[in-house]
């Protein structure tokens, strides 16, 4: 439960057949862990570290070049809870490539995963061609809770980054939802129920 190591752990430590990878903070680890499970499933050996944060990796063949989030209200990264916002992702393409996915992670600021969706989910057929740029855009009202977030974002096949992994960007962009657009509540999720009141007769009780 890598939202339970996030959360309640101020150190981790990475094992791989008995051996300690690394040890440190957890959000640094789970990017290691991420990065060796689809390691292990690159039989082509084409995957690799960018940074020494280890929060980009990939065989990078198609590659994410820019994340950004603006409200459609506030036109910028300060969005309100219940405001349509637009997640744009820059990609440029290396070489001809078909039935890849684009994915997005919403975390919060102990590195929970609040929401995930990708187009392989929403049955969207993605190729590239090579050296051309692409831009993928979700747009949807932000039903979250007050606070600070960050984006993950991914470029792979099917439904997860173990397969055909070009890019997997942690902490791609942040943004902070202050303020809520319509009726307040509390917590992490805006859930919007509809509320019935009716007064109950005395013969109508059982």
């Amino acid at each position: 439960d890598l939202n339970s190591l996030k959360l309640l752990c101020d150190r981790v430590i990475l094992l791989n057949h008995g051996t300690v990878v690394e040890e440190g903070k957890p959000e640094n680890v789970i990017n290691s862990y991420n990065f060796l499970i689809a390691k292990l499933n690159d039989n082509e050996e084409k995957i690799s570290i960018q940074n020494v944060q280890n929060n980009s990796f990939g065989t990078f063949e198609v590659e994410i070049v820019d994340v950004c989030i603006k409200g459609e209200k506030s036109n910028s990264n300060v969005i309100s809870s219940g405001e349509v916002a637009n997640i744009e992702i820059k990609i440029i393409s290396k070489k001809d490539i078909s039935n890849m996915t684009i994915g997005i992670m919403l975390r919060d600021r102990f590195g929970q995963d609040i929401f995930g969706t990708n187009t392989y989910h929403h049955k969207l057929k993605i190729d590239f061609k090579a050296d051309c740029e692409y831009l993928c855009s979700y747009k949807m009202p932000l039903n979250i809770g007050s606070g600070k977030y960050s984006i993950t974002a991914a470029l792979h096949s099917q439904d997860t980054h173990l397969s055909n992994c070009s890019h997997w960007l942690d902490h791609a962009a942040d943004f902070e939802v202050a303020g809520i657009d319509g009726n307040i509540f509390i917590g992490l999720c805006r859930l919007q129920p509809s509320i019935d009141f009716k007064e109950v007769k005395l013969n109508d009780r059982d």
